[in-house]
């Protein structure tokens, strides 16, 4: 369906919202990351935790929506958070971050590697910046290098921290 045909057959407010919604959500799809990580500061009060552009977009266009059709009332948050309190997979999944021993936000690894030195920055959530491409690990950075698969841990010299 075609967005004119859709629009013919809703009511002027309803057309507006769905006019607005659409030029924002284009707007947020050709945003580059750094203009990203603005537009989600500004929405959620935090920085983002995305270190690239196609999770961040999802992310600023479902709050957009949310802000769009008036969000959730105080019963269903509070309904949403008693359910997310019992869910044995989130509670699994933060004891999982914990014994990761993942590093911070930060946290830059260096080695040199046939007369080149080579830096990967932790950028969050076990992913790492380097030479301006994000990597989901260490051995990642260690392939996209090397050629070959190695343990990132091992090739970088980290030492110590949970596995």
């Amino acid at each position: 369906m075609h967005l004119r045909s859709f629009l013919s057959g809703i009511s002027c407010l309803m057309r507006l919202r769905v006019l607005r919604k659409y030029g924002i959500m284009y707007g947020v799809m050709k945003q580059a990351m750094e203009k990203l990580v603005a537009e989600y500061a500004e929405r959620f009060g935090k920085e983002s935790p995305f270190p690239g552009p196609v999770l961040a977009r999802r992310r600023i266009s479902q709050r957009i929506q949310e802000e769009l059709s008036g969000g959730l009332n105080a019963i269903e948050a509070a309904t949403l958070d008693r359910i997310a309190e019992g869910d044995p997979i989130l509670k699994r999944e933060a004891r999982l971050v914990r014994r990761k021993g993942l590093p911070a936000r930060g946290v830059t690894y260096v080695r040199k590697y046939k007369g080149k030195v080579y830096e990967a920055k932790a950028v969050g959530r076990g992913w790492f910046e380097m030479g301006g491409k994000t990597y989901p690990s260490l051995t990642a950075c260690v392939k996209a290098i090397t050629g070959m698969h190695d343990s990132g841990r091992r090739w970088f010299n980290v030492s110590g921290g949970a596995r």
